[in-house]
């Protein structure tokens, strides 16, 4: 439902890296000190939400626009007053590895425990920004006018829909389409018109789906016109939750379902889908999947590349963690617009002097195929380091997130890490 009444957001300007000790937060809270690496200083490519404190959650989601110089960042359990844990989206300035806060988003319809944060998405040239509160089951535009920002738009369920909504958010890179997503049997549509946003489609799994995952993981091509949408708790030929994901056309008229990707029998996979990211010609896919041993371990959590040509899908390549993978290597993926360059994350175990025993990997196409070619690390000891994961669309810059990083005095308060990306070979 569009919203009569804007809010406008202004450029707060502060430092993502300047929060001093004592320091007197919103609604005379104490902030958070940021940790410091062994110079006594956050590293310079750590990012931090103002005025931070404990389980705020800041990294949770992670968004970059084309090339790089906006950044979206959750903190889903955000408090901006001591009783209403209602999250905030964070815009950030991102020039090289460094950033600042530019504006804080919040919904004008603020209330408690609705995760505005959980899931957030940008347009290629930044000036469209898509936040996701699963509390609320909604997902809220904001527009970029000027050095301020302003809610453009509400984005409701319908009475069939889960109220879930808002766990899973995309948005076209032209800024046209947007998808919602939760755990439920549909996935609106949203299209921009010059009335404003306008829900146009639903999207449904086949009529012999199971699972109730559906949507709560999803990615859309630069135009709107192809959609990913993972049920990563679908069942396979034995029982297991072995994940598919489904393909879908958004041209004129009713969309239409194409094929359904899967692991072949040969290789099942438990959570084929928790993650994925398509490319801006819809051409080439990155999903994300994870194995259960029979005592409970992941295991084998592996990160899958597609490519789409004129016969269907095909998988070009997988790539398992570089180090321990007991946590979960693949739970987050991001592809430049080309589809050239992938950020393969995760949430990987931390040693016992709380530095990360591996980390995202970053992927290359060459001619011969694709190639793991860097794996990032962090600086300090951060917490809870590799997941979420963004990658700027030209795919020269990268944001990692350490959703449970601990600051100075603080548990749990979290981060997020700026990384420049080595040009291709």
């Amino acid at each position: 439902m569009e919203r009569t009444r804007r809010q406008l957001l202004g450029a707060v300007g502060l430092s993502s890296i300047g929060l001093l000790a004592g320091c007197v937060g919103g609604q005379g809270r104490t902030a958070c000190e940021p940790a410091t690496d062994t110079d006594g200083a956050p590293p310079k490519n750590k990012l931090f939400g103002p005025d931070g404190n404990t389980d705020d959650n800041f990294g949770n989601a992670l968004a970059m626009s084309a090339d790089g110089s906006t950044a979206i960042v959750g903190a889903e359990r955000r408090d901006r007053t001591p009783t209403v844990e209602a999250g905030v989206a964070y815009v950030f300035e991102v020039d090289g590895e460094t950033g600042s806060v530019a504006a804080e988003l919040t919904p004008d319809d603020r209330e408690s425990s609705m995760d505005f944060g959980e899931a957030v998405a940008v347009s290629a040239d930044g000036s469209t920004a898509v936040v996701g509160a699963s509390g609320a089951g909604k997902a809220y535009v904001f527009g970029r006018s000027g050095d301020g920002w302003s809610q453009e738009a509400e984005l409701g369920p319908s009475d069939s829909d889960d109220d879930s909504l808002g766990m899973a958010v995309g948005i076209a890179s032209d800024g046209s389409t947007v998808l919602v997503g939760g755990f439920s049997s549909t996935v609106p549509v949203f299209r921009r018109t010059a009335a404003g946003w306008t829900r146009e489609h639903s999207l449904s799994p086949p009529a012999d789906a199971t699972g109730s995952w559906f949507g709560a993981e999803l990615a859309i091509d630069g135009d709107g016109t192809r959609a990913l949408i993972a049920n990563s708790e679908a069942p396979g030929p034995e029982g297991r939750r072995e994940g598919e994901v489904y393909d879908y056309r958004l041209t004129d008229g009713a969309p239409t379902r194409g094929e359904t990707l899967q692991m072949p029998p040969a290789e099942s996979s438990d959570h084929f889908g928790i993650s994925v990211a398509l490319s801006d010609d819809g051409t080439t896919a990155v999903i994300g999947s994870d194995r259960k041993t029979d005592t409970g371990p992941l295991v084998d959590p592996t990160a899958h590349v597609f490519e789409h040509r004129p016969d269907g899908w095909r998988r070009l390549d997988s790539f398992a963690a570089d180090g321990d993978t007991a946590s979960g290597f693949a739970t987050a993926v991001a592809v430049s617009a080309d589809g050239d360059t992938a950020l393969v994350g995760g949430r990987l175990p931390d040693s016992a002097d709380g530095t990360p025993t591996a980390g995202p990997q970053l992927l290359h196409r060459t001619a011969d195929g694709w190639s793991a070619v860097k794996t990032f690390t962090p600086d300090d000891e951060s917490r809870s380091f590799g997941t979420p994961v963004a990658l700027a669309g030209d795919g020269r810059t990268a944001l990692v997130g350490a959703r449970v990083d601990d600051g100075a005095d603080c548990r749990r308060v979290g981060a997020a890490y700026v990384f420049a990306v080595p040009a291709g070979p």
